[in-house]
């Protein structure tokens, strides 16, 4: 492997932009099967890169390879998923996206916590109608990754946003 081959490189761990890509096809929560087609490849030869990969992060599977790669900054963790994020449980709390969030919505997921109900979020935050506040709602679970403010509201909390 020459120098104009490697995308990344840490204390013990160089990457191609091949592998690279393989990484995040895999994060995408597919099959092996399917990710293999989409890449172009032969399904044993894509087994065997990916199982070189698992030796080189030292892992075991693709959730820890995906979380090893995400917490090594190799890539982000906005290029995994949701499907992948079902399909292989919750990441810990320093994978979600770590996006700024406004004052505003930090008063809502504070209040939501708390147990608030929408109505009551609305009164409390003198938020002028109930689109502003699905609006709210929308830019909180985006930013976080989220389904929906339950979810969102879990994960400000265990990653200390509020």
């Amino acid at each position: 492997m020459n120098k104009s081959e490697i995308f990344f490189e840490s204390k013990n761990i160089k990457l191609t932009n091949k592998q690279k890509t393989i990484i995040l096809a895999l994060a995408q929560g597919k099959t092996l099967k399917l990710t293999a087609q989409e890449l172009s490849l032969k399904y044993d030869n894509f087994t065997k890169q990916t199982q070189n990969l698992y030796k080189k992060f030292n892992v075991h599977n693709r959730k820890e390879l995906i979380l090893k790669a995400v917490q090594q900054g190799i890539i982000s963790s906005k290029n995994v998923s949701k499907s992948f994020k079902k399909r292989f449980t919750k990441f810990p709390k320093n994978s979600f996206s770590t996006a700024r969030l406004n004052t505003r919505e930090k008063q809502y997921l504070q209040l939501a916590a708390q147990g608030f109900t929408k109505e009551q979020i609305i009164k409390e935050m003198n938020i002028l109608n109930m689109n502003f506040c699905n609006y709210i709602i929308y830019e909180i679970c985006n930013k976080l990754n989220a389904k929906n403010i339950t979810n969102s509201v879990y994960i400000a909390m265990h990653n200390k946003l509020i």
